[in-house]
Order: structure tokens, then sequence, then C-alpha cells
């Protein structure tokens, strides 16, 4: 008898971005093959109205979202009907017949001896990555370079890792919205280098604010919703000109943005893949990342690297280097590839 699935479907309804919108792919994917039809995936009630319209897979509507849900509502179910237990976006499993997903192990890692993120949240994840690791059967991860991690850590042995890449697709099916001009005529009229924004300090704000001080003829776009009076938080550049912080972007004003910039930056110091700059290359723009191992992995030759701990760059020295086609890379990393695996994955 073929072994059947069960997927939490608790991620929707959230906002769609990172883990939420590589969850929402993988499902769209896999809902165009066979394997489908031995998969179900069980969605809150309450989020039902975000579920989209599956062809093959079973959407089975539980009881509403609250904490635990994930425990006492869909293992419990696949337990009861002996299915295997499927999380994307979540590294818990209490139930040993389960496949769980970690992107990366960030609360694991520290940049020049100082953690990432607050210790609750280390603790929290740490808990949650070592149980999850202990009872799950097999574990997803998106790039080699997390394996590895996730073996160094949490001692797990290599075949019991899947890699699964994210993909870029979904962009093709964003409008740009080309309205942002009208909040913000400067971009219309200036070349712009276009970055997203966070507070998490892996994201290396403080590179983009640096840059934009030592390059005062250029101006930097800062998408994402943030407070630039908390980024700008223990910096002496409060006053940089040449930083727009456009707040909260739709999806068809960041792809708008991707489109029209000279450049798109994103000098992490840690990621467990990088979407954004694999959405840039869709887009047709020239790509600046940092160079750590991920983005190397990932990326290859079709972008420009810097150090993400020296901004004192010259950015047309950097655009001037050659890049190879990334034709290659958008093909080896996409949602068609993650569906392909997933399918195997499935149909073992």
């Amino acid at each position: 008898m073929s072994k059947e699935y069960l997927i939490s479907g608790n991620f929707l309804g959230k906002e769609t971005v990172g883990l939420t919108r590589k969850a929402l792919q993988y499902v769209l994917q896999l809902d165009n093959y066979e394997c489908a039809r031995r998969l179900h995936i069980a969605v809150p009630e309450d989020l039902m109205p975000y579920c989209p319209q599956l062809c093959n897979i079973e959407v089975i509507s539980c009881k509403k979202n609250s904490k635990g849900w994930n425990t006492n509502v869909a293992m419990q179910m696949a337990r009861k009907n002996k299915w295997t237990y499927v999380n994307f976006t979540s590294p818990f499993a209490v139930y040993g017949d389960s496949i769980v997903s970690i992107d990366d192990v960030r609360y694991m890692e520290k940049t020049h001896d100082e953690w990432y993120d607050s210790y609750k949240f280390r603790k929290k994840m740490y808990f949650r990555a070592k149980i999850g690791t202990s009872v799950a059967g097999n574990i997803v991860t998106v790039s080699e370079f997390s394996k590895k991690r996730i073996m160094n850590f949490f001692n797990v042995k290599s075949d019991r890792i899947k890699v699964i890449p994210n993909g870029w697709e979904h962009i093709l099916h964003i409008k740009s919205d080309s309205d942002i001009y009208k909040k913000y005529d400067m971009l219309e009229k200036k070349e712009f280098f276009f970055t997203l924004g966070s507070l998490a300090k892996h994201k290396n704000h403080k590179f983009i604010i640096e840059l934009a001080n030592n390059n005062p003829d250029r101006v930097f776009v800062v998408g994402g919703g943030i407070d630039p009076e908390i980024w700008f938080s223990g910096s002496e550049h409060k006053n940089t000109h040449n930083l727009i912080f456009t707040g909260r972007l739709s999806d068809g004003e960041m792809k708008f943005l991707m489109e029209k910039c000279r450049a798109f930056i994103f000098p992490s110091l840690y990621e467990g893949f990088g979407i954004p700059p694999l959405e840039a290359l869709a887009c047709g723009t020239d790509v600046i990342v940092s160079d750590i191992e991920v983005h190397k992995e990932i990326f290859k030759n079709s972008v420009r690297y810097i150090n993400p701990y020296d901004n004192n760059i010259l950015l047309e020295d950097i655009l001037s280097q050659k890049v190879e086609d990334s034709s290659s890379i958008l093909d080896n990393n996409s949602w068609k590839r993650a569906g392909e695996c997933w399918n195997e994955l499935f149909s073992k």
C-alpha cells in the first residue's frame, strides 16, 4: 500500500515571505504530481479562506489555529491515520514518522563572538530543532551549507537530510507597480541601488548605512517594514541624505524597484539560502551579495561579491566585474525543481 502524507497548513494566512512563500510554492508544485493523490493538507478552519484551490491534494479543515496546533491537531491526525507528518516551515516534531524543515541554524552561530539572536529566541529554536532532528525520520533543508551545519550541530547523518532548493517563479506572476514613483519622484530622475531592510543582526543593515555615507552621490532605497529611527540606533549617520526608506512594499512595488535599480544589494552575514537575490536575477537585475559560503554555493559566478565587513568599496568597480549568465542558476534553484525533489521523496 502506498504511503500517505499529511502537510501542516497552519502557515497559511501569514505574510507571504520567506518560509511561508516557500511552503505555499511547494504545495502548488506538488498538486501537479501523481503523488498529490496521496497527500493531504490540514488547514485550521479560520485559515481556510487563505488555502489555494487545489485539484489533487485533499484539503482537510480542522480546529482553529492556536498555540500547539501542530502537535495537538496535525500530528495527532497523522498518527491516527498512520500518515507521515510533513511540516514545510518548522523543525519541530514529536511523532517519529515525520518530515521536518530546517532552513538554517543561525541561532547556533556567532559573528565576531556575538550571537545573531537573543538568548530567548536561540533557546526556543534549539529546543525545537534538537527534538525534531532526534525524532523525525527525514529533515529537509535548502542548501548544502545548511545541511553541513545541521549535521555538525545536531549530529545528524547525511542520509537523513535532503536538500531541496528555494525558487523564483512566483516573481513571474507579480505585476510591477510603478506607483512607487509617485511617492518618491527622485527615483525616476536618479539612478538608485535597492536593498531589503531588516533589524535582524544577520541582515547587516549597518553595511548599507555606511555604504550610503561613503557614497553621498548615490541613492540607496531600503524597502521593508522598518522604523528608520530604530534602524539608525547606535549609528552616527542619522542624517544620511541619500537613503530612502519606503516602509513595507507590496510585491508589485518590490518587483518594480528590482527591475529599475542599478543593482540589488544583499550584504547578509548569514543566510540559509537567500531568495531576494534569486528574485533579482529573475528580473534581469545586477546583483551584489556578501561573499559568504552559501551565496557562493547558490549563485556561483552569476553575481558580484563583496566583503560584508568592508563597506569602503567603489560600486562602479564592483559592477565592472564580469559575471556569467544566470540561466543555470535559475534552472537549478526553482520551484519546479523543488517540486520534483519533493515528488521524489514522496515516491520512495
